[in-house]
């Protein structure tokens, strides 16, 4: 429905801008690429500056490719504009250096250990700050950063204002930031061939995660709700995304009516899907992960865990009330939530 009006909103975001730059620097996964990107959305229009996305990095990239507009379309991101060469930029380290990737200049430059949070405080202005001069300012997250924007929202346009955290960025999934036509086409040909009857859309990531137990899901509860919701709907399909291929080998066994979009694994089949050097081609592999996303947010009900932040994304992309969705981390809520679906099922 929006999309047919990019052109006009492109056309009326450039009468605002003040002429100078806000790029957003590809760090990390998916869903934190997409979340450090609505941040930069919401900072372009708190300070009137144009923005720019570069994926120019290797993790979803061929080389010399903006990994970006091969995947988004989006009337925030002017396409043509690359970062200038200039003096004028925040922070001043990448001065000489505007198109290296965030991996390159932890290269040249440190820390030579893994602190997310000194890569923030060395290679990304501070967001809390809306006062700038400089020509160009660059940026990147592994979140949507809420808490550094919210407090210039009186800036922001007028029906952004009253909006909290979550409500903010559901808008701009849906309004501001667009799968690229060539994957709708993919999202909508395997949805029209195989989405009949009910689907339960099942995201399991458990390859890198599995090195941080914070971050690890108790995958031993997928099965408990999917079991139960297969048994008040027999009918259904499940879609599965997995990046564990010996996880998609098992609910294959264990389930008759799994279906999955084809996609590259690793040969060992437990090692992360992005960053790997072995994936033949890594543009695809991004491409991959976001047609799962949007067809994850078309299934009929919806289990993830929140430990994922592409799945937190796919939660916000899903236009299903609360009853269908189950966030495997919120355990002690599944009984009534179940039970209710049960007696729905039954009395219709």
């Amino acid at each position: 429905m929006f999309k047919k009006y990019l052109p006009y909103i492109r056309t009326e975001l450039r009468k605002i801008f003040n002429g100078k730059i806000i790029a957003v620097k590809g760090r990390g996964g998916m869903g934190n690429r997409i979340s450090a990107v609505l941040t930069g959305i919401v900072y372009s229009r708190l300070t009137k500056r144009r923005l720019i996305v570069d994926w120019h990095d290797l993790t979803y990239s061929k080389r010399g490719i903006n990994a970006f507009h091969q995947f988004f379309t989006s009337p925030d991101v002017d396409k043509k504009l690359e970062i200038p060469y200039t003096t004028s930029i925040a922070p001043s380290i990448w001065q000489n250096r505007p198109r290296r990737s965030i991996s390159s200049m932890i290269r040249l430059f440190g820390p030579d250990h893994y602190d997310p949070q000194e890569f923030k405080r060395r290679y990304s202005i501070d967001l809390s700050r809306i006062d700038y001069t400089e020509e160009v300012l660059v940026m990147f997250g592994y979140r949507f950063d809420w808490r550094e924007i919210h407090g210039h929202f009186a800036r922001a346009p007028r029906e952004w204002r009253n909006l909290d955290k979550l409500s903010l960025m559901r808008m701009l999934l849906k309004k501001h930031l667009f799968p690229h036509p060539s994957i709708q086409r993919k999202v909508d040909e395997f949805k029209t061939r195989y989405f009949k009857g009910p689907v339960i859309g099942v995201h399991i990531r458990y390859t890198d995660n599995k090195e941080h137990p914070e971050r690890t899901p108790s995958i031993e509860r997928f099965p408990y709700i999917i079991d139960r919701l297969v048994g008040i709907s027999p009918e259904s399909r499940i879609f599965l995304a997995t990046d564990n291929l010996k996880i998609l080998e098992n609910y294959h066994n264990k389930y008759k009516n799994v279906i999955t979009t084809e996609k590259w694994h690793p040969p060992g089949g437990e090692e992360r899907l992005h960053s790997n050097i072995e994936c033949p081609d890594r543009l695809q592999n991004g491409i991959e992960a976001l047609t799962d996303m949007y067809l994850l947010a078309q299934c009929d009900y919806l289990v993830y865990s929140s430990t994922s932040t592409f799945a937190r994304l796919v939660r916000l992309l899903s236009s299903l009330d609360d009853s269908r969705i189950f966030n495997i981390e919120r355990w002690k809520i599944f009984e009534d939530r179940l039970k209710t679906l049960s007696n729905t099922r039954r009395n219709p």
